[in-house]
């Protein structure tokens, strides 16, 4: 194809018109007689500016290039249509040719289009139209390097990457960076700016990734740049797809081959949680034999070995997992734990492992297989995570591997030791408002003085082998002093997790009723635990560490209710503060088999839902259901995600398209929307005084939140609905624990006292879910950041159980919490980072535009706009939000840059 010639265009440079300024003199003292005036010399004459006829020609060029771009996106979309409607015709078949020569004419007319749309970006004058063409620029650059890559037959989400291809795939950004830079600021409006500087970036991390070796980790490229995540357990990308070809097989076992001889093979520990996954997923069917059958160990060679290999792709697959547990797998050289040379699975624990023991249906009935969970050897390790993989000197370490992973999480050039340091101070000083909650709650139970000291049933292991045991904690001594660590095990004691009340709660009544519920979240929650594999727990008294199955079925139930009233209570309230609607969200929970493996919760955008843990072990306590959910929810994740599907900014009818999805800013948004539940009163009426945007809120009495059906602390107005909502609310524990000490007779005292405590454990909640966040940009580094200067309470080169001992020390976390918590740090490495890097950005935004403005905490909050005459209840966070979610999950200086430009914000 002959290339048209450019028009090259200089730099416009300003004409600065001359301005005559007229002196108007003093008509005072009309009257008084004037002196004749002197003659002044005349001043000789200023010549006029001559026109510089070669900047007048290069205005007439951009004018006629404004006018010849019109006319030729006119023209393309033309032809595209008339494209569409031959490929629709009945006899499009033998109208082939003419397709081809439509399509090779569009083809022309798009590349002669994109070189004068250039053309006007990288000069132009700032004008709406050059603005609308520079945007039009942006989105083709984005689709022409695709294009460029295709014509080499490559595929830049392919997961399974050559060397070579990588290698072809750098030099294309390095083009197009290049391009990107050449643009003329004044051409680009805040959309715009957002997609030029969100495209370099995206660039810049995806050579990162190309370039640092993620693909010897067998990183997730076809997720895209920044989501490029190590193969790993947590989200079970280390499976592969059932669907893959034998090509994409070999590629990996190509890479691992290559990764070992580099010395770019992670630690046993490492690598032992990889192949519980494989084997747990790949080879479930296997496994099941292995149980049905006679033996009683087995080689996982031999497991393997036992599956179908009869096609190619078959074979190719188990190939590359046998290369996996076995040379690879061996191939490691530090982070040992158990050290076994061959891997065996067991019908009893030969190995005396602690914790992720795989289980495995058999019979209607879950049945453990031994030989790949944690030992106590693995959980003492140190040195397990990615960055002490030794590496080759000269050329690529586990250094630049996982700072790579930390550049793509945080979008930031904070070394490992930076992100370290700030998430240890921030997690040691976080504690203030939590005593101040734990000295409240105090006085609600106790009184204003006097030892609290409560007996509680406390389960000190959570999943492990411990049983129950009664705990006295004396949470206030005689003198007032608060013990915030013995306030945490009172808030982890048995009865504040659904499925760990005392035996005698789940009556029969109770059963029945959650049984025959047909309100339609229990209608779908009963569908979903008989689909998901818990129906076998259900009158099953088989001991569950120190419940029975049907504890933790019935349990599950209580968390599915109390979800639901959760949405129930927040969500139309939630929704003020948005300008545009989003669809309603879903509730749901993990398979069976896999929810060791998932973590506390998470939200799923493709189905709509978010998903929480019902194992009474590995749930979040009923104190934390308001920041969870919301975390997840109508504010958080679902609102964010679905608004950015169904409102992306666009310029002349035009959008990028969803091209960024940094979890910096993702899993920043939703963290910044829990702290936002504290600043809208989901937990008491906000201290808007205070200089703290955490700080505790004045008044607990009444709540936007779950007690939102609360309205009143008037005695007359307080309905019997009201006292029994609280009085059932969470399985009855607030209006229990109120009382605990001392008896409150009069029930609607009861009543408000009950709602008091549900809210300030609500808010206690919203706090210890931030203080996570703290320790995450800590422990995330500890276990794979080298150049990390550790503390003595939480090392570099972190074992499991070090990061165990620090998160159980500074958090009221529960102990399976903490045990899914910490595994997945070590699986995932980078992720944990991302909370709370784009949270401190977004509320950093917040408070800027709040000062911009002019206004205090309470006045932004509640500030009204007005639009076609009429007024928008909370109009300016209406307006801020919007810019934070228009342009989806981008990185956090692009994010910066664009709210600066809106507001016209100057460091």
């Amino acid at each position: 194809m002959t290339k048209k010639s450019k028009i090259i265009l200089g730099i416009l440079g300003a004409i600065t018109p001359l301005l005559s300024v007229p002196v108007i003199a003093s008509a005072c003292d009309k009257n008084k007689p004037k002196p004749e005036p002197k003659p002044d010399p005349k001043p000789d004459p200023k010549p006029e500016p001559k026109p510089d006829p070669n900047k007048e020609l290069e205005k007439n060029k951009i004018e006629e290039l404004r006018i010849e771009i019109a006319s030729k996106a006119s023209e393309l979309k033309t032809k595209e249509s008339q494209l569409e409607e031959l490929k629709k015709s009945s006899d499009a078949d033998s109208k082939a040719t003419e397709i081809s020569n439509l399509e090779a004419s569009i083809q022309t007319l798009s590349d002669e289009l994109f070189e004068k749309r250039e053309t006007i970006a990288k000069g132009g004058e700032g004008t709406d139209r050059d603005k609308s063409i520079t945007a039009a620029y942006i989105i083709s650059l984005n689709s022409k390097f695709e294009e460029e890559l295709n014509k080499e037959s490559i595929d830049q989400y392919n997961p399974a990457p050559t060397k070579e291809e990588e290698a072809k795939i750098v030099k294309a950004i390095d083009k197009y960076i290049g391009k990107i830079d050449l643009i003329n600021s004044a051409n680009l409006t805040e959309d715009s700016l957002a997609w030029a500087k969100g495209l370099k970036y995206n660039w810049e991390i995806d050579k990162g990734n190309r370039t640092k070796g993620s693909r010897y980790l067998l990183s997730s490229f076809n997720w895209g740049p920044s989501n490029a995540y190590a193969g790993n357990s947590f989200y079970g990308t280390i499976s592969g797809r059932s669907n893959w070809k034998a090509n994409r097989w070999n590629q990996w076992l190509s890479t691992l081959k290559e990764a070992v001889t580099l010395h770019l093979v992670p630690s046993k520990v490492w690598l032992k949680a990889n192949i519980n996954l494989i084997m747990k997923r790949v080879y479930n069917k296997q496994l099941q034999d292995f149980l049905n059958g006679e033996e009683t160990e087995k080689t996982l060679v031999a497991l393997i070995d036992s599956a179908p290999n009869n096609t190619e792709d078959l074979k190719a697959k188990n190939a590359f997992f046998k290369y996996y547990v076995t040379e690879y797998y061996n191939a490691s050289t530090y982070g040992l734990g158990e050290n076994l040379t061959e891997l065996k699975v067991f019908k009893q624990n030969t190995l005396d492992e602690k914790e992720q023991t795989i289980e495995v249906l058999k019979n209607g009935r879950y049945e453990k297989v031994y030989g790949l969970g944690f030992t106590e050897k693995d959980l003492n390790q140190n040195q397990v995570g990615i960055g002490y993989m030794p590496g080759t000197e000269g050329q690529l370490t586990g250094k630049d591997v996982y700072n790579q992973y930390l550049k793509m999480v945080t979008t930031s050039e904070l070394t490992p030791d930076e992100v370290y340091q700030k998430g240890y101070s921030s997690a040691k000083g976080a504690a203030e408002n939590m005593k101040k909650i734990a000295t409240e709650v105090s006085k609600l139970i106790k009184g204003e003085s006097g030892e609290w000291a409560p007996t509680i049933k406390y389960d000190a292991d959570g999943p492990g082998p411990d049983e129950v045991q009664d705990l006295k904690v004396t949470i206030r001594s005689s003198d007032g002093t608060i013990n915030l660590g013995e306030f945490n095990k009172w808030l982890n004691s048995e009865e504040f997790f659904f499925g760990r009340e005392d035996k005698s709660f789940y009556t029969n009544e109770l059963k029945e009723s959650l049984l025959n519920d047909q309100t339609p979240g229990m209608v779908a929650a009963r569908a979903s635990l008989t689909k998901l594999g818990y129906d076998p727990l259900k009158g099953d008294e088989t001991k569950y560490n120190g419940i029975t199955n049907d504890q933790f079925y019935y349990g599950a139930l209580e968390s599915f209710k109390w979800y639901n009233q959760f949405k129930a209570t927040t969500q139309a309230y939630g929704a003020k503060f948005f300008g545009k609607t989003v669809p309603d969200y879903g509730i749901d929970t993990y398979e069976y088999a896999n929810r060791t493996n998932e973590g506390v919760g998470a939200y799923n955008g493709s189905v709509k839902n978010f998903f929480f843990n019902a194992d009474p072990y590995y749930s979040l306590p009923k104190w934390s259901v308001t920041s969870f959910a919301n975390h997840e929810s109508m504010m958080g994740h679902h609102n964010q995600i679905k608004y950015a599907e169904l409102y992306l900014a666009k310029i002349d009818g035009q959008n990028l398209g969803s091209v960024f999805d940094y979890t910096s800013y993702v899993e920043g948004w939703a963290l910044f929307m829990e702290w936002f539940g504290i600043e809208n009163g989901f937990y008491g009426t906000p201290d808007y005084e205070s200089t703290d945007y955490y700080a505790m809120p004045k008044d607990f009495s009444l709540s936007k939140g779950i007690t939102s059906f609360f309205t009143s602390t008037n005695d007359a107005d307080i309905t019997p609905e009201m006292i029994k909502q609280i009085k059932e609310l969470h399985g009855g524990v607030y209006w229990k624990q109120v009382s605990s000490v001392n008896e409150i007779s009069d029930e609607k005292e009861h009543a408000k006292k009950a709602v008091k405590l549900a809210n300030m454990l609500q808010y206690f909640g919203a706090l210890n879910e931030a203080q996570l966040r703290n320790m995450r940009l800590a422990l995330d580094t500890s276990y794979h950041g080298i150049g990390v200067q550790g503390k003595s309470d939480l090392p570099a080169g972190a074992s499991i159980k070090q990061v165990r001992e620090f998160m159980k020390a500074n958090s009221a976390l529960g102990i399976g919490d903490i045990n899914s918590e910490s595994r997945r740090y070590l699986s995932l490495p980078g992720q944990a980072t991302a909370y709370n890097s784009g949270k401190e950005v977004m509320l950093d935004l917040y408070k800027k535009v709040q000062n911009k403005l002019g206004f205090n905490r309470k006045q932004f909050i509640e500030a009204t706009t007005t639009e076609n005459g009429k007024p928008i209840e909370h109009g300016e966070i209406k307006k801020f939000f919007d810019i934070l979610l228009r342009n989806s999950a981008l990185p956090m200086d692009t994010l910066k840059s664009v709210v600066y430009k809106v507001y016209n914000i100057t460091e």
